[in-house]
């Protein structure tokens, strides 16, 4: 057994997420390669080369504040304002099927404990309701939201999950839209997925989600937060196109895990 762990230990020091065909596919943000922290000139690069989906904020007030955990660079987002990065340029995301959003997070404040509106992950625009895909946490009822958008752009639809961050630690998050059933299921209802430390959960309410997400020109916030309500820890997130396999999964969760102790599924 601790042989096992120590070859895990190792291979998640090692580990590439951008060797993950899906995470290559997609989008990746690592708080450890910020440059111009408190500075007007924030930049949190896209670890693929996709400069549009660089995260920008130049109110150093609304920027998150590094911390690190076990050897593991995080970000905090403050609760004095609405803090967000914001991506450099609205852009299509470049595929319409399997997605996911995969990171850790947690609520350090009122032991987890939902007070206001964070976005974990947005990818869409104001107009017209295209909201391509967020996932938020909302006070009401403390439920977090999968939303999701299938019908080219004119609705959204939430489907929704009891609070993962009761006890304020940190938890691996991954939100799913799985048309073709990768993960399981066989109804409508069955396509938005969310798992915590690869649990999955049963949704409070659901939706019927078609089989594309809309996938116009939209603007992408990797996280926001109310404006004196909770303050939001995060890690890397990955934003995959496509649904990694469950070895891959596991290995991007242990190779930016903050926790301390390896993460199996």
């Amino acid at each position: 057994m601790r042989d096992r762990r120590s070859r895990a230990a190792r291979d998640s020091a090692t580990f590439n997420p951008r060797s993950v065909p899906e995470v290559a596919a997609g989008y990746l943000w690592d708080p450890g390669l910020v440059t111009g922290l408190a500075t007007s000139g924030f930049t949190l690069p896209e670890m693929n080369g996709h400069t549009a989906f660089n995260g920008l904020q130049s109110n150093t007030a609304l920027q998150p504040a590094a911390l690190s955990l076990n050897g593991q660079s995080l970000f905090r987002m403050p609760n004095t304002a609405s803090a967000f990065l914001a991506m450099s340029a609205a852009a299509a995301a470049g595929w319409t099927g399997a997605t996911g959003v995969m990171g850790w997070y947690r609520l350090p404040d009122a032991n987890g404990d939902i007070t206001g509106t964070s976005t974990l992950f947005a990818h869409n625009t104001s107009a017209g309701n295209q909201r391509r895909l967020i996932i938020l946490l909302s006070a009401t009822a403390d439920r977090l939201q999968i939303q999701t958008c299938t019908n080219s752009g004119t609705s959204f639809l939430i489907t929704e999950f009891a609070n993962p961050f009761v006890g304020g630690a940190f938890h691996w998050i991954e939100a799913f839209f799985d048309p073709l059933f990768v993960l399981g299921g066989s109804l409508a209802t069955e396509r938005v997925k969310l798992f915590v430390d690869f649990v999955q959960q049963t949704p409070v309410t659901t939706v019927s989600a078609g089989t594309a997400l809309f996938d116009g020109i939209a603007n992408a916030t990797i996280t926001s937060t109310a404006s004196g309500k909770d303050r939001l820890d995060w890690g890397r997130i990955h934003y995959t196109n496509g649904i990694a396999s469950l070895p891959h999964r596991v290995r991007c969760a242990n190779a930016c895990n903050p926790t301390g102790t390896l993460l199996a599924a």
